[in-house]
Formats: C-alpha cells, sequence, structure tokens
C-alpha cells in the first residue's frame, strides 16, 4: 500500500532518465537508495497551470485500491514544497495498447478483470492508470 511522505524524495530516490511527459507531469525513471530497486516517478509541479492537487489525490486514492498484475502498482507519494512524486512500479516491455493493436487475444476473463478495474477508476474523475500487457 503506498504512504505519503512530507519532504524528502531525493532522500529516498534518486532521479534518473526522464521515460516520459505527459500533460501534468514528467515520468523519470528512478532508484530507491536503501534497495536499488528501479521505480518511475511521475513528477508535478505546483507551480504549473495545470498542477490541481486534488486531481492528484484522487488518483493516488484510486490507485491505492487497484491490485492487477497489468496495471502499475503504486509504490509511494511524497509531498514537498512545489512538488508532488508519485513513485510506482517500473514495468518494460508492450503496453496493453500495443497488445490490442498487434491484436493478441486476450482470455475472456483476464480481459474482464482489466475493465472492471479500469471503468472503476473513470467513475471517480479522469484520471491516467497505466495498464501494461501481461
Amino acid at each position: 500500500m503506498a504512504t505519503l511522505t512530507e519532504g524528502a524524495f531525493g532522500q529516498d530516490f534518486e532521479m534518473k532518465d526522464c521515460i516520459g511527459q505527459g500533460t501534468f507531469a514528467k515520468v523519470f525513471r528512478c532508484v530507491e537508495k536503501n534497495t536499488g530497486r528501479d521505480f518511475a516517478v511521475k513528477a508535478f509541479q505546483s507551480e504549473d497551470e495545470n498542477f490541481d492537487p486534488k486531481l492528484i489525490d484522487n488518483e493516488v486514492d484510486i490507485w491505492r485500491t487497484l491490485q492487477h498484475r497489468n496495471i502499475v502498482s503504486l509504490y509511494k507519494r511524497f509531498h514537498e514544497d512545489s512538488h508532488v512524486w508519485v513513485v510506482l512500479e517500473l514495468v518494460s516491455g508492450k503496453t496493453l495498447l500495443d497488445e490490442i493493436l498487434n491484436q493478441i487475444v486476450f482470455p475472456e476473463e483476464e480481459s474482464r478483470n482489466i475493465i472492471l478495474q479500469v471503468r472503476k477508476s473513470h467513475f471517480t474523475d479522469q484520471i491516467q492508470i497505466y495498464v501494461v500487457a501481461g
């Protein structure tokens, strides 16, 4: 389960290369200093005109409820001054969209579980959940 930590993302993690960018945040690879484990981190800045802490809180609250091997796991969230960092499981490989576009067939039960969880997340507000192929 993810935790909210006030302060010092940099004390626990080392930020590495940028691996993506969206409307509201940049995504970086990062390494947890104590364990050496790789993670992804969504980095939000409150100076950004698109910054809305309520949307971030909503996204994190929903993410906490989603537990599926095909949905990227939330690890930890940090809040410090003008920054919010949301630390996520780092995955490699193809996305669900890549698999769908390549016409890979998913078993009915697996498809149903993924769609139900994604559908549930969209009832509360507009958020972005990362779904990966299994």
